[in-house]
């Protein structure tokens, strides 16, 4: 893909450009409603994935800018773009969060979070959502295929690269069925670009059982924009180009305290942050014990800060000042009880809340009686729906096991997260938080109880 080039053109276009609820996209008119419709009391989440409601499907068309109206009697989240869309918004934006679990979870509003987003400007709330969607945003936040790895941002590029200057249509007799390279059969990255004003879909006639575009273009806006964001895709693909000077995103371990909306320091000044109000501002238990160690107690954030991009189109949207944070989450005091099972085994293992997962990760090894000798990750879902990974230290990748405390994760009893082990035989293992003990007079992982038998590490079926 050749990189787009950057004109006088299109600066002036920028420059020129007022965000209002309806321009450049619907996105802020959209947004708005998904908001109105969760309320204060929220809505009940479907699914594994915590989508939002099909009841709440036909409620939500008819408020937005560009209705649907789709023909299916009870249409999935999936089924509507642009719904799936908000959602994914509600999510990496971070203005929703799971309340309960299971088929009694439901999906409601952050407190703090719409706080925040009440005081931001429309500029402001919109390159917040830009920044959520495309440098946050993950599929699996919404139901898609889990390229935990993979961001929006670079198949939406591609695709709007793709996209004629005269505009694409889909082939007919089966339009439902032709999709352009490479968004495929995502057509929720397709709707993202048409909230957003980046690209300018013109719906198909009449009611379809699959919704599919009648028509896309290009905008002016859309193909200012654009040039700015490739080289922030070209730095996805590869980590050490730095499109922003900023670097890049955090993961728990990584990210300062506090919670408020955030601002870039001004030329020649400091950084200022606004609260939300707006003003300025025990017995030690028995068990085996194996190794493990302590680091001093901190907090920690859920996700990473937007605000990344501000460098990028401050220059021509000064009004962007102000950014939502996620939330400060403090550190878990106390001895954490994780059971971690393998299909019918399990062991049961306490360890403190200051020492770090490599500790755990070799209690887990050590109660299963397996070696140390290849590498790991722990895998888990944060507070944005997305999955996170915490790696074994040899595999240079941040963050690392050694420099994560336990009581940082973000994991409430009943949530779990997988221990990967060895990429070669793929030893999974399902580490739930089972409950939160009084702190302990030991510093060390203690296996508290056993059942069933370990697993042979190198006899394929064969069990010790």
């Amino acid at each position: 893909m050749k990189r787009p080039e950057f004109t006088p053109g299109h600066e002036s276009i920028l420059r020129a450009q007022v965000i209002t609820e309806g321009q450049p996209g619907a996105v802020l008119h959209d947004f708005a409603a998904v908001l109105d419709a969760l309320g204060p009391d929220g809505v009940e989440a479907a699914g594994k994935h915590h989508l939002l409601p099909i009841k709440l499907i036909p409620q939500l068309d008819a408020k937005l800018a560009h209705p649907l109206k789709l023909a299916q009697q009870r249409p999935q989240v999936r089924s509507h773009p642009y719904i799936q869309a908000l959602n994914l918004l509600l999510r990496a934006s971070g203005l929703s969060k799971l309340d309960g679990k299971g088929q009694k979870a439901r999906l409601v509003l952050d407190a703090e979070a719409k706080m925040q987003w009440d005081q931001l400007n429309p500029t402001e709330r919109y390159f917040n959502l830009l920044e959520a969607a495309f440098r946050i945003g993950r599929g699996e936040m919404v139901g898609e295929d889990r390229r935990a790895d993979e961001g929006l941002l670079l198949p939406c590029l591609a695709a709007w690269a793709e996209f004629p200057q005269a505009g694409w249509s889909p082939r007919k007799p089966k339009p439902e069925q032709s999709y352009p390279f490479p968004i495929y059969g995502r057509w929720y990255l397709l709707a993202l670009m048409d909230l957003f004003g980046l690209v300018e879909v013109t719906q198909p006639r009449g009611k379809v059982e699959r919704w599919y575009p009648g028509r896309v273009r290009h905008t002016p806006f859309g193909d200012a924009v654009m040039p700015l964001l490739f080289p922030v895709a070209w730095a996805d693909l590869f980590p050490l180009f730095d499109a922003t000077g900023t670097g890049g995103d955090r993961a728990v371990g990584d990210d300062e305290p506090g919670r408020g909306l955030h601002q870039p320091p001004p030329p020649g000044g400091s950084q200022m942050s606004l609260d939300v109000d707006g003003t300025s501002e025990g017995g030690e238990d028995e068990g085996e014990t194996l190794e493990g160690g302590e680091v001093e107690a901190e907090h920690g954030e859920e996700g990473p800060r937007l605000g990344e991009w501000q460098p990028i189109f401050v220059p021509y949207f000064p009004e962007w000042r102000r950014n939502l944070t996620p939330p400060a989450r403090e550190v878990r005091d106390g001895t954490l009880v994780f059971r971690v099972s393998h299909r019918a085994m399990w062991r049961l293992i306490a360890i403190p809340s200051g020492a770090r997962l490599d500790s755990l990760a070799a209690a887990i090894l050590d109660s299963i009686g397996f070696d140390h000798d290849h590498l790991y990750e722990f895998v888990y879902t944060d507070g944005f729906g997305a999955s996170r990974r915490i790696y074994h230290h040899a595999m240079e990748e941040a963050p690392s096991a050694d420099s994560v405390a336990v009581g940082r994760l973000p994991l409430d009893p009943g949530d779990r997260m997988i221990f990967h082990y060895d990429f070669g035989d793929d030893w999974e293992f399902a580490v739930e938080l089972e409950r939160i003990d009084p702190p302990g007079k030991s510093e060390r992982a203690r296996v508290l109880q056993k059942q069933g038998k370990s697993p042979a590490q190198y006899g394929g079926d064969d069990w010790s």
